[in-house]
């Protein structure tokens, strides 16, 4: 009976084998995202990221983030700031777009 059954298993494990070394170089895809919503994260790359309620310097801080940190932001610029949300900017020059992004 072994016999019978050896050449399956090597027949499904060379087959399991080749699906798996050739999705081995797919570009990893964005995750499927519903109702029209966008991935729109960015890693801070400054020390320590002054978070602001307007666009510029001359609006005040009222959160700072950490090197490394990952924040969800929007497409929007202004005067050189990235909108993050609701009354919070922080200067784009300090901030990397997540590789897996959908937003521009």
């Amino acid at each position: 009976m072994f016999l019978f059954l050896r050449p399956i298993l090597l027949i499904g494990a060379a087959v399991v084998g080749f699906i798996v070394l050739s999705n081995m170089g797919a570009a990893p895809q964005p995750p499927e995202l519903t109702g029209g919503a966008q991935r729109c994260d960015f890693k801070v790359t400054a020390d320590l990221l002054n978070i602001r309620t307007g666009p510029s310097t001359q609006y005040p801080v009222v959160a700072k983030l950490r090197r490394d940190a990952l924040t969800p932001g929007s497409g929007e610029l202004d005067n050189g700031f990235r909108k993050l949300g609701n009354e919070r900017w922080a200067a784009d020059q300090f901030l990397t777009a997540d590789k897996l992004n959908t937003c521009r």
